[in-house]
């Protein structure tokens, strides 16, 4: 149980650093909360969710992972920050369909296995772990 409530804030915190400040009162609910009673107030903070399509990631991607003042999407395995990336793609226009080699197109990647949650939504479009990558 102490795993799983350590695992879940850790994903909480690390996705609210990625993409942005927490809106102001958010977690007041699960203040000094510990256990079951911390579980159920995360849960009561985003249960309301808006779960998203699996098509429409493509589009979130343009808001996520655009390279600041570009039109190009950031690889998470081909980024490089001190130099020239070996792939640039260009949002909206190289996303994949079918490809034939490494560098040609970007794809939607689970970095947990889809397998674990039976391919299922909400979590098979979760936007916290799926990343546009190489195809």
């Amino acid at each position: 149980m102490k795993q799983n409530i350590f695992t879940l804030l850790s994903l909480v915190f690390i996705s609210s650093a990625v993409l942005g400040q927490i809106p102001a009162n958010y977690y007041n609910s699960a203040q000094g909360l510990n256990g079951d009673a911390l579980r159920l107030a995360l849960f009561n903070i985003i249960k309301n969710h808006n779960s998203q399509s699996y098509g429409a990631l493509w589009n979130n991607f343009g808001s996520t992972d655009k390279h600041p003042n570009t039109n190009l999407i950031w690889d998470i395995y081909s980024d490089n920050p001190n130099g020239t990336n070996p792939y640039d793609y260009t949002y909206g226009s190289d996303q994949c369909g079918n490809y034939s080699g490494e560098g040609v197109c970007y794809n939607r990647e689970h970095s947990m296995p889809k397998s674990w949650f039976h391919e299922v939504s909400p979590m098979m479009t979760d936007l916290f772990h799926i990343y546009p990558t190489d195809g």
